[in-house]
């Protein structure tokens, strides 16, 4: 099994207010506030031929079907959708094709597990729009970092909790990175950012990856992480 999780600093490393009473750490997601004080569970299900871990492939109705209500029975909150690959040589498929993918995928998930939270893998910013508008989708996991530069504006837009994965090779970067970008999304008025450092992705593989983990508490400390990628 691989899960991602998502989760804030222990209690006592979070900000507080002014009289000393810890600050509450939630996602506006369709209207309801999902508490991010505890770990929560991320499942991962790839539409694709090809992704990294194999047992998160699926392509056909029933086996989608059956990987949502796995991934809930195993605890996950929420099912993260791939709908292209991004491992090491990977072959990255058009967008026509992702959203393909995703159009067949997401309505079977959602008459399957219809409380799950439903993340979005993507990078492109339409595709972000239309799987949140026309297909009911809740959260948008971007792990190129912004790549597309409609993507700030439009989940700014969409008001959905975004996720922004680092593509830095090193700390230094990725922390300089990371402020600048929250700051835009800040300015373009969204609300709920979550921060993952992207183990696996850009990293050098010996010293970025622990000097990433050994610090995970500074970026943390700015939002959430799951280190488990696909």
């Amino acid at each position: 099994m691989c899960n991602n999780y998502i989760t804030f600093v222990p209690m006592e490393k979070m900000k507080t207010l002014g009289d000393g009473t810890p600050i509450s750490y939630t996602i506006n997601v369709r209207g309801q506030l999902i508490d991010l004080g505890e770990p929560l569970v991320m499942g991962i299900m790839n539409v694709t031929p090809d992704s990294f871990y194999a047992n998160s492939r699926v392509q056909t109705a029933e086996a989608i079907r059956q990987r949502a209500h796995q991934i809930v029975a195993q605890g996950a909150k929420i099912i993260d959708i791939g709908a292209c690959s991004t491992r090491p040589g990977g072959v990255v498929v058009s967008a026509e094709e992702e959203m393909q993918r995703l159009a067949f995928a997401l309505p079977i998930v959602k008459e399957a597990e219809p409380d799950a939270i439903l993340s979005i893998d993507t990078f492109h910013a339409d595709i972000a729009r239309r799987t949140i508008e026309e297909f009911g989708a809740d959260i948008i996991n971007d792990v190129e970092e912004g790549k597309d530069p409609e993507m700030f504006r439009t989940v700014a837009e969409l008001g959905a909790p975004y996720i922004l994965m680092s593509t830095a090779a090193n700390l230094h970067d990725m922390l300089i990175d990371f402020s600048r970008e929250v700051q835009e999304l800040r300015d373009l008025g969204q609300k709920d950012i979550i921060l993952d450092p992207g183990f696996g992705f850009g990293k050098d593989p010996c010293s970025g990856q622990l000097r990433a983990i050994k610090r995970h508490g500074t970026v943390a400390s700015n939002g959430t992480s799951h280190p488990c990628r696909h």
